[in-house]
């Protein structure tokens, strides 16, 4: 039968349940309020259905308490079930409602199928921190996810905008759907992204790699080592080079800086200071496309079999030629002098030297070692090159020296 405990202390060992007749319900035990017992036949365990509704209550069910829903902080309620100290299951635990774990639809929803449905924000590891407003998420060390649907994981990371990603250690997203891994990297350029060591990307859609690298340009790229994108569209690779131009790229080691104009920039520096900076090659634009110049501070070896080569626009200092045979060496004179540096001499070996623009600049010719070029010592200039007529010249070797036919 149903027992009813009216006394207010109750002292015992042992609770024996026999079944829960009168109840409406399978269960073993039924914990319920006076405010719910039938008034009819009181104080004998019949429990008013209209007040508490059993039908609910499975038969697989031992022990049911009763109370209320999502009425967790709601003052004079007394319906929520409370344990002062530690709470331990040995089996599973499955929650219905919409506010289980936490007294709020902000923290979890359900467990199905072994996954944890979280509505809110989730807090994962040892001192994390998620803002409970944000639907973020925070696994790890020390981690802060702030951002709007946010998340922050490894060991001092922060993502504080809006849908950002920070993982690694002490990286930052500050950037608007941006991402940040490694180690000290920062992203505040919105959608950028930044990896590696020490590495800052501040452009919008940027990105960064490597260590130490900047990248500040918009839709830029900086990877290596101290390499900086400054120019919009703008890459920089390599060590210490530095892309400030609109869609510049530059490769190498420490180039020069305060070059917007090339469009590629090949550096050939030793250090990060000005005095120690150089540039090897650079490809400028010119004021019509196609009339644009390439730049060589060392020597152009040109090389292969019987073909074409053509130097056009404007070739700076020297251009070292091959020894191969019949090679067509085309020159454009329309900025500056240019001076092909012979090889070493070769029997047999021939050239053919043809000027493609009226330019009054010269065609200079330097020996391989001190050879006489047409019985003439190193430099030599062509005789006519500085003309507006369009003349070629046919140089070849009798082994010790290079003559003109």
């Amino acid at each position: 039968m149903t027992n009813d405990f009216r006394a207010s202390n109750i002292q015992t060992s042992k609770i024996i349940p026999s079944g829960s007749g009168g109840t409406s319900t399978g269960a073993k035990l039924v914990i319920y309020p006076i405010s719910a017992d039938e008034t009819g036949t009181p104080n004998q365990g019949f429990i008013d259905q209209s007040i508490f509704v059993t039908s609910s209550i499975g038969t697989d069910v031992f022990l049911f308490v009763s109370g209320g829903i999502g009425q967790k902080g709601t003052a004079g309620a007394q319906v929520v079930a409370a344990f002062g100290g530690d709470v331990h299951i040995s089996g599973n635990l499955t929650i219905d409602g919409a506010g289980g774990g936490g007294g709020g639809a902000a923290y979890w929803f359900s467990v199905t199928n072994d996954v944890i449905y979280a509505t809110g924000s989730v807090e994962q590891g040892f001192g994390n921190t998620a803002i409970s407003s944000s639907s973020s998420h925070a696994e790890g060390f020390y981690n802060i996810a702030a951002g709007e649907g946010s998340h922050a994981e490894g060991q001092f990371t922060t993502s504080s905008a809006d849908h950002s990603h920070s993982e690694g250690e002490s990286t930052e997203a500050v950037g608007y759907a941006s991402h940040s891994e490694g180690f000290f990297t920062v992203v505040s350029g919105a959608f950028a992204h930044a990896e590696g060591e020490n590495s800052l990307v501040v452009g919008r859609a940027a990105h960064g790699e490597g260590w130490l690298t900047t990248s500040s340009g918009d839709y830029s790229h900086a990877e290596g080592y101290l390499t900086i994108a400054s120019g919009t569209y703008s890459h920089a690779e390599g060590i210490g080079t530095v892309a400030s131009g609109s869609g510049q790229l530059t490769i190498g080691t420490y180039n020069v800086r305060g070059n917007s104009f090339s469009s590629f920039v090949i550096g050939d520096g030793t250090g990060s200071l000005d005095i120690e900076r150089s540039d090897i090659v650079r490809v400028n634009s010119g004021s019509l496309p196609g009339y644009g110049t390439v730049q060589i501070t060392g020597s152009l070896v040109v090389k292969g079999g019987t073909f074409s080569r053509v130097i056009d626009r404007e070739v700076v200092f020297e251009v070292t030629m091959s020894a191969e045979r019949d090679q067509v060496i085309r020159v454009a004179l329309s900025s500056s002098n240019t001076v092909l540096k012979l090889p070493n001499p070769i029997l047999s070996s021939s050239f053919l030297i043809k000027k493609t623009d009226t330019g009054t600049y010269s065609i200079g010719l330097s020996s391989y070692a001190g050879e006489l070029i047409d019985n003439n010592n190193s430099p030599y200039t062509l005789p006519g090159s500085t003309q507006i007529d369009l003349p070629a010249w046919q140089i070849w070797s009798d082994g010790v020296n290079w003559w003109i036919a």
